[in-house]
């Protein structure tokens, strides 16, 4: 009797074990993963971020994003991230990046005219549109959607069309 308590508690603990090893290899490989809008923050001023074709430092160089450019996050290849930017995409490093909502208090621009939403669809109402330079805050995101405040003026506009100004 002795013998069988003494197996089923081996057992208990290393299906234990195996349960917080599994439980802990998604959240280790989801954080390189991403989601929303980014910003570039970490070029030395006047440096461009390269923007490559395919994921690798080797991959032909195809654009180039200077700091405070916005990009939304596309997906995940070999340790580099694919983005789109306003004017194209491609794979960068994702050390140069930076959520846009771990930038509090940061001003940004439009880019181009931006349509903005009440809510982070465009099938929700239509509430206005930003002027090319406009400057807004940024107040959340949500996927490639980013939540700007602009006086009293609250709505949702996709974040690529933004650029960090502050």
């Amino acid at each position: 009797m002795r013998g069988s308590y003494v197996v089923k508690r081996a057992f208990s603990l290393v299906l234990i074990a195996v349960m917080l090893v599994a439980s802990a290899v998604p959240a280790f490989a989801s954080s390189k993963r991403g989601s929303g809008s980014y910003v570039v923050t970490t070029v030395d001023k006047g440096d461009r971020l390269n923007v490559h074709a395919t994921a690798s430092i080797d991959g032909r160089v195809i654009g180039h994003l200077k700091k405070g450019t916005v990009v939304v996050y596309k997906s995940y290849k070999n340790g580099w991230w694919k983005v789109a930017y306003y004017g194209g995409s491609g794979y960068v490093d994702r050390k140069y990046l930076t959520s846009v909502t771990d930038l509090p208090g940061a001003k940004y621009k439009a880019v181009t005219k931006v349509p903005v939403y009440a809510k982070a669809s465009k099938s929700s109402k239509y509430l206005t549109t930003l002027k090319t330079d406009m400057k807004v805050s940024i107040t959340g995101k949500s996927n490639s959607w980013v939540r700007i405040k602009r006086g009293s003026y609250v709505g949702w506009v996709v974040g690529k069309y933004l650029r960090r100004v502050s």
